[in-house]
Order: C-alpha cells, then structure tokens, then sequence
C-alpha cells in the first residue's frame, strides 16, 4: 500500500483508500492535546507543530494511519476481537500474570477492542512518551516490518528477519523504548532513564498491560511510559518500512470512568 499524498482533486479522493497522516494537531495547536486529526490536509504545518510539541515535551505524534473503515482495518478488528483469538491472548497474559503459580487464573477480555489502528512510521514520523492509561487494559503492537528480499542474517542485537527476510538496523530508530521500572514513587517521571529498546521484526507482537491495579489502593494506575523513537531516514532509502498494527483489549472487570472513556474516544477518532 502506498502511503498518502497530498490530493488537489477533492471529489475524486477516496480517504479510504490510502495512508492519512495521524496528528495531535490541526496544523496551529501547540499545547496538550488528545484529540486525533487524521487526514491529508495542512502536512508540512502538521508535521511541524507536531515536532515543536516533542521538543516542548508535551505528548505529541505524527505517522500515518489507514482510516478505520478501510477493509484491512475492519478484517484485523474482527480477528483480534473473535471469541478464537480472544482465548489464545486471555490464556498467553493469564501465564503471563501468574508465571510463579501453578493455577493460571483466566484473563477475562470484554468482546469489543477499545481501539485499533494500522500504522506505517515513515522518516521522522514518532511517539512521544505515553502511558496509555485512558486507552484499555492491555496494548498489543504487531510488528507488519517490510523490507527488501534478502539472505542477510546479521542481528540488530534484539530482533532480527523480516517480511522479505532483510534486517532493521539500530541505526534506522523507529525503536519501541521503555522507561525503566522504579518502586520509588517520589521520582519525577521526567528523572526516569530509559531502558529497554524493541526494533521492528515481521510477524512479531507485544503485549503491554496499560491499565494496572495498585496493590495498596486498589485503584487503576496507567502501565510503563513508553514511546516510538524517531525514524530515521536510512531505513526508507534501503527499502525498509514500519507497518505494523496497534490494539487494545479491556478487561471485562476494568471499568473506565467517563471521562477516561471521553479521552480515549478523542484519540479514537472514529467520527
């Protein structure tokens, strides 16, 4: 699929058809901001408004979506939320969850995916640090990594083989990164390294529990802080290209206040 160009004939574009570039800004906005504005319109001031916000460490993004009524975004919504592959996930996460105990409780999954995207990062597109807490229970990011055929087998290090079997280099970015863990709450997020680096691999997939119940509390507390690192533009020059797929499921006894639900329909931007 190619990736959307700006169009100069508005009643023959289809924005069904073709990548839309996914913003939390319309172009002038340059405070926090959840609201999704998917389109071809306004590119260059999008992207720039969009790379201001990251330098002003305010939650900012900017790559590129298919629209959610797009064929293979309804296809991938119906197989993640099926009953077959619900029961696969509910059993990996229950393991997952009570890895020390013999009886793995089951995971209870709610029928309907909170959201679903399918993304393609391209040069310079990214994540800023985010946790995700209005988003769902639990986040899985599916690598659909492109690249060019070839017999190359060297390793980046974490992920290596690809679709077409080429490799993605550290140097490309474009890295999922994860804030390390602390158990000192009187840090400042913003004081927190960062740790651990996942590099785009085909066919592989991520789970990240998003929405976590404090032991003392009781209450619902966001996941780790993690972001989309820049990429960078060695990787489209040597055929490489990040696809890949982003969904959340709720837990059936994971219950959204309402103005949680009002933040992630703002980032759904399903109007």
């Amino acid at each position: 699929m190619d990736k959307g160009q700006p169009c100069t004939d508005q009643t023959t574009f289809d924005k069904t058809s073709t990548f839309l570039l996914a913003t939390n800004n319309e172009g002038t906005t340059l405070h926090q901001n959840n609201a999704k504005t998917r389109s071809l319109d306004l590119i260059s001031q999008r992207n720039e408004t969009a790379a201001a916000m990251y330098q002003s460490e305010l939650f900012s993004y900017a790559k590129w979506e298919l629209h959610p009524s797009h064929d293979l975004v309804k296809e991938m919504e119906s197989h993640f939320s099926s009953r077959e592959t619900r029961s696969k996930v509910e059993k990996i996460l229950g393991m997952h969850q009570n890895k020390d105990q013999d009886h793995h409780p089951n995971v209870q999954l709610a029928g309907e995916l909170s959201d679903l995207f399918v993304t393609l990062y391209s040069t310079g597109d990214f994540l800023s640090p985010h946790d995700d807490g209005t988003s769902g229970t639990w986040a899985f990011v599916v690598s659909l990594m492109d690249s060019p055929d070839t017999d190359d087998s060297e390793s980046t290090g974490y992920l290596d083989g690809g679709g077409g079997g080429g490799v993605w280099k550290k140097e490309y970015g474009g890295a999922l990164q994860f804030q390390c863990e602390t158990e000192d709450p009187r840090v400042n997020p913003r004081n927190i390294p960062w740790c651990e680096k996942l590099y785009p691999r085909f066919n592989s997939a991520v789970f990240i529990q998003t929405r976590v119940v404090d032991a003392a509390s009781g209450y619902k507390v966001p996941g780790p802080m993690h972001q989309v690192l820049p990429v960078k533009y060695p990787a489209e020059l040597e055929g490489f290209f990040r696809f890949g797929l982003t969904g959340w499921y709720t837990d059936v006894e994971d219950v959204m206040s309402e103005n949680s639900k009002r933040e992630r329909d703002k980032m759904r931007a399903r109007d």
